[in-house]
């Protein structure tokens, strides 16, 4: 759970408190207590959920996803997401609900419901940062991507003493997102340094804040972050080795030895 998260259950908890007291406040001060607790709720549960930062054929084709994934109807009104730079933000307009489950896409350019109507790119290709802040200024949630993300996540751990026979297909790799971001991990690679067997996560790939995944070897059945070489043969050494975590440039981003 992300240090942001933490404190939006902490602020809850209060306000629940306050409610559950015997000396409770008067109407306004209870209904006040409510509208603050829906509001924490509103920020648990928005989310950056995609950017899409580099278009082959059209620089202009970026977009950026705000999702809701809770049971309340959000109003989104003054909210903002800076591109970057404080200089690149777009302000949600008066009346921008968004229904449960459903999504608001920003656009880069053009006349769309929601867009930056810039002329130029403002995503970096290289890497970036998106912020998406509520309309106080509390910072809701960050995406990460490319080189703004090289610090955020780290190989943590190499399992190489797998126990399903030969192919010790339950093997597995570790990586740990250390940040506060969510990290945009499409097109990363995994590479056993050894034997030179890369793995490259599919696009829509990401780890959220203070999250953990692991990539098997060999594993059929996946659970929420997990994934699988989906390679029948034995990858890490019980007597050492290592590993490279590369991103979609190809720079390296962590190395891990054992």
């Amino acid at each position: 759970m992300s240090v942001i998260h933490r404190q939006i259950r902490q602020d809850m908890q209060k306000l629940i408190d306050q409610l559950s007291t015997h000396d409770l406040p008067a109407v306004k001060a209870v209904d006040q207590v409510w509208e603050d607790l829906n509001q924490l709720q509103l920020q648990y549960q928005i989310e950056i959920a995609h950017l899409r930062f580099q278009d082959e054929t059209d620089q202009l084709n970026e977009t950026i996803t705000i999702k809701n994934r809770g049971t309340l109807i959000a109003d989104l009104s003054g909210w903002t997401i800076e591109a970057g730079s404080p200089h690149q933000i777009y302000t949600f307009p008066e009346h921008s609900l968004l229904h449960p489950h459903q999504q608001f896409v920003v656009h880069t350019s053009g006349e769309h419901t929601h867009s930056f109507q810039f002329h130029h790119p403002i995503w970096n290709n290289r890497g970036d940062l998106a912020t998406l802040k509520n309309h106080q200024g509390d910072v809701v949630c960050y995406w990460a991507y490319g080189q703004h993300a090289h610090s955020d996540v780290v190989i943590s751990r190499i399992k190489a003493d797998g126990h399903e026979g030969r192919g010790e297909g339950d093997e597995f790799i570790e990586i740990v997102n250390i940040s506060e971001h969510i990290v945009d991990l499409s097109d990363w690679q995994v590479t056993s340094v050894r034997n030179q067997t890369t793995f490259t996560f599919p696009p829509g790939s990401k780890l959220r804040p203070g999250a953990s995944l692991k990539i098997f070897t060999d594993k059929t059945t996946l659970a929420e972050n997990e994934y699988s070489f989906n390679s029948h043969r034995a990858l890490w050494n019980n007597q050492g080795g290592g590993a490279e975590l590369i991103d979609y440039l190809g720079c390296m981003v962590s190395v891990y030895q054992y």
